[in-house]
């Protein structure tokens, strides 16, 4: 998928007051039902590699490790 004039321009006018990967894929296209991993998100992120413009992504953050006790473990 390629991005239109239109489009490229106005993420490079908005992503530093837009930051998130999913906020500005929806705004760019319009279309509340877009994230980072639809063919749309991932022409955003080619693009904002491309010109060196950072973003945000949603980050897994990892659960701590459970320690079970001797009678747990039975």
């Amino acid at each position: 998928m390629n991005l239109s004039e239109e489009q490229k321009e106005f993420l490079r006018e908005n992503a530093a007051r837009v930051p998130d990967l999913i906020d500005l894929t929806r705004q760019c296209f319009d279309r509340r039902d877009l994230d980072g991993r639809s063919k749309e998100g991932r022409a955003v992120r080619r693009f904002l590699a491309e010109n060196a413009i950072e973003y945000k992504t949603t980050s897994r953050v990892p659960a701590e490790a459970i320690e079970f006790t001797p009678e747990q473990i039975e």
